[in-house]
């Protein structure tokens, strides 16, 4: 299971509906505390944190030992898809 964490919705769902795409479970978080209960149950492998100022920092702070992929405004939702493949092992 992958958690997007962004405080911009319009980042996220768009981010989502590629994951599904590729038959990736998801989780959506627009704070800090909700990234914090997604990770709670233990089965999030992957958080990606939004390209706004501070979410990479919020979402490593979160995540504890879950790896964790900033991504900047210039990446695309493909790159995103591409670089959580390589993460998880493509499937």
């Amino acid at each position: 299971m992958i958690a997007v964490y962004s405080t911009d919705r319009g980042w996220r769902q768009p981010l989502e509906a590629a994951l599904r795409e590729h038959r990736y479970e998801v989780r959506s978080a627009s704070r800090p505390a909700e990234l914090a209960k997604c990770l709670g149950d233990g089965r999030v492998q992957l958080v990606i944190a939004g390209p706004l100022a501070g979410e990479g920092d919020a979402a490593q702070r979160t995540a504890g030992g879950c790896p964790v992929i900033c991504t900047t405004p210039a990446d695309t939702t493909e790159r995103i898809v591409h670089r959580a493949e390589a993460v998880l092992g493509a499937r």
